[in-house]
């Protein structure tokens, strides 16, 4: 599996203010790769160069071996984008919208209408096809701009922040169109300031800090680095104040949800065991919680980084 998209040295100032600095990345052909990073990171000023609709201050980036700087008719016809601001007309009924930006492409009428018909299926909007946008809920105007960015078939499939805003279940629901887009042979790269996304889509990750890539790998990778896991103990209900005096008592470091206690710790058993000490009577269940990307981001990086 080759690199389809390789940034190396990547700059963009304006003026003395530098947005990217010395930015270098590999994606790889037919994975699911997150850029993710706090608001401000950088993520979309390298999603715009990406696309063509931004220009660099230096450095070099090649799709598919095509510089983006010098063959931009080339490669808008092996990627898509869809960015954090919807690009579709409000008043276009959805179908209408996918046969504009399809027209833009010059897909034939026929091939045109039997790819809507599959992209209408795939996003669950065939029985919105004649509904005007402007009318959509948050979750399909999504869906329809991602729709949009797929039309002519791209290698590539660029989504910038694609769940910003939803509610927990249209987030899920557009976690699935993802992994079915990317099953079609297409390569994905998503950012996010949002772990989840990260955590739910992601083959690699690349982490952005002020204009800065701080490490870029795979996820299961990276998350080796990460020596402390997560040990999550379940307390009595009714018992959940009293275990929070006892471990306070005993300068344990925790947070509760609801009556589960979360405790950080490099060594869980010896941790446990003076729990098990402390507030034994109290706990119905324990189990260790394995690294999730949000320990990863604080091991490279440092929770103080973090402002979304």
């Amino acid at each position: 599996m080759g690199d389809c998209v390789k940034i190396r040295g990547l700059s963009k100032k304006y003026g003395s203010f530098k947005i990217l600095e010395n930015v270098s990345l590999s994606v790889n052909e037919g994975e699911i790769f997150g850029l993710l990073g706090p608001n401000g990171a950088g993520k979309s000023t390298l999603i715009h160069i990406l696309a063509g609709l931004v220009k660099p201050t230096s450095g070099n980036i090649f799709i598919k071996n095509l510089d983006v700087t010098k063959k931009q008719s080339e490669i808008k016809k092996i990627i898509g984008v869809a960015l954090q601001n919807n690009s579709f007309y409000e008043s276009l009924s959805v179908k209408e919208n996918a046969m504009y930006f399809g027209s833009l492409y010059g897909i034939d009428k026929k091939t045109l209408e039997e790819r809507i018909n599959v992209l209408l299926e795939m996003f669950s909007l065939s029985q919105k096809k004649d509904v005007a946008a402007g009318k959509l809920s948050g979750g399909m105007r999504k869906k329809l701009n991602i729709l949009c960015s797929l039309i002519h078939n791209p290698e590539i499939l660029i989504l910038d922040e694609p769940t910003a805003g939803l509610d927990p279940m249209s987030k899920r629901n557009l976690w699935e169109i993802i992994r079915k887009i990317n099953e079609t042979n297409k390569t994905v790269i998503i950012t996010s300031h949002l772990m989840e996304d990260i955590e739910a889509l992601c083959d690699r990750v690349a982490i952005m800090v002020s204009g800065n890539i701080i490490i870029e790998g795979a996820i299961h990778e990276l998350k080796k680095f990460v020596k402390m896991s997560i040990l999550r103990i379940v307390v009595n209900p009714y018992k959940v104040h009293e275990a929070e005096r006892i471990l306070k008592e005993n300068k344990i470091d925790f947070e509760v949800f609801d009556n589960a206690v979360m405790i950080r710790t490099e060594n869980t058993q010896t941790t446990y065991n003076f729990v098990k000490m402390i507030i034994g009577p109290y706990i119905t269940a324990a189990e260790i919680v394995p690294p999730s990307i949000e320990d990863v981001f604080l091991y490279f990086v440092g929770k103080d980084r973090w402002v979304s």
